[in-house]
């Protein structure tokens, strides 16, 4: 078992490093827990899981610190998502994910937009990620801007990893611009429901004024009572 520290507790990182890999899924373990992990490893690229309780976060090993050695540095953004405060005890084990060709994710924002080449600087912004798993919201780097997007498929049920892949970027309606088109479209079936009110009063008075007349003119002339006398 492992602690669990953002990465902003890692003393040999600095301000800009730090800022950089908060936008990835690179941990930092102890040399020690790094050669254990490596042991059996062929691969050039070994994917781990960092598990509490029912949820696993899938990362990649970017480095080791010289730390405790049951101590794990990991982005601010995994440590959230596992709901982990600042030593909560985890568990790092390996992971084999399938291969990841084709993602859909729905940034929350749209100002990514008015670059010149959108897709590709999302598609680079990937680069920092060795594994996805859909229902995570991650954050990216995006031409020097912060992006948050969320994952919403990436044609597996489990974690792919997309590290070193011709990855193919399918992107959902920012959640701004959703937001923003329902609210008009709120907007829009307000002011229907306001016309059509204002037009069926408009009608409820006109037929009371139509019947208010038609009453007057029922009984035309003077009236008489049964003791003689008149009536207007």
């Amino acid at each position: 078992m492992e602690t669990l520290y953002p990465l902003c507790f890692n003393e040999s990182l600095d301000e800009l490093q730090l800022e950089n890999y908060e936008c990835s899924d690179g941990i930092y373990v102890s040399g020690s827990r790094f050669r254990l992990l490596m042991n059996d490893a062929d691969e050039s690229l070994v994917i781990i899981g960092v598990k509490r309780g029912d949820s696993t976060i899938c990362a990649y090993i970017r480095g080791m610190h010289t730390g405790d050695d049951e101590n794990v540095y990991a982005p601010s953004w995994i440590c959230q998502a596992l709901q982990a405060d600042p030593g909560t005890t985890v568990e790092l084990i390996r992971q084999y994910p399938g291969i990841g060709v084709s993602i859909t994710i729905k940034p929350h924002t749209s100002d990514y937009s008015l670059l010149e080449d959108p897709v590709s600087e999302l598609r680079n912004a990937f680069e920092n990620y060795s594994c996805l798993v859909a229902g995570y919201d991650i954050p990216l780097n995006v031409a020097g801007e912060l992006l948050i997007v969320s994952i919403i498929d990436t044609g597996a049920t489990g974690p792919v990893c997309i590290r070193g892949n011709e990855l193919e970027v399918k992107i959902e309606t920012p959640l701004d611009k959703e937001l923003e088109e329902r609210d008009e479209e709120e907007r829009l079936q307000i002011a229907v429901a306001e016309a059509a009110s204002a037009a069926a009063n408009a009608l409820l008075e006109e037929e009371r004024q139509l019947k208010a007349e038609a009453d007057r003119k029922r009984f035309p002339g003077r009236g008489q009572r049964l003791d003689g006398k008149n009536v207007d």
